[in-house]
């Protein structure tokens, strides 16, 4: 609530502050789980689960710092994998639409 009510306030101000406020939060968030799932390595009892436990706790506490420390980088990144992402779906919608034309061909076009 507290997070929302600042938001709220600084909206009008700045898009800047905005931006870099949600990638503060966004890191902490990473951090908090990384240090969950470094306490879950501890506790897995099949060793191969702790060592995937104790990797992603790792990662997430180090793309965490990262999201604190270089926050402008950190809106590159979103912005480049948003559309990498968005790319990526369009090319697989424009392929799905041609199967499903081409699936369904005989079927729209026969006289009933």
């Amino acid at each position: 609530m507290l997070i929302g009510l600042i938001l709220l306030t600084h909206t009008t101000g700045s898009a800047a502050f905005v931006l870099f406020f949600f990638a503060i939060i966004v890191g902490v968030l990473l951090i908090a789980g990384g240090i969950m799932d470094l306490v879950n390595a501890f506790e897995a009892k099949p060793a191969f689960l702790a060592v995937l436990f104790g990797l992603s706790g790792l990662l997430s506490i180090i793309i965490g710092i990262l999201f604190i420390v270089e926050t402008l980088a950190t809106f590159y990144a979103i912005i480049m994998l948003l559309g990498i992402y968005l790319l990526a779906t369009g090319v697989i919608l424009i392929i799905r639409a041609f199967y499903i034309w081409k699936t369904y061909k005989d079927y729209l076009y026969s006289k009933r």
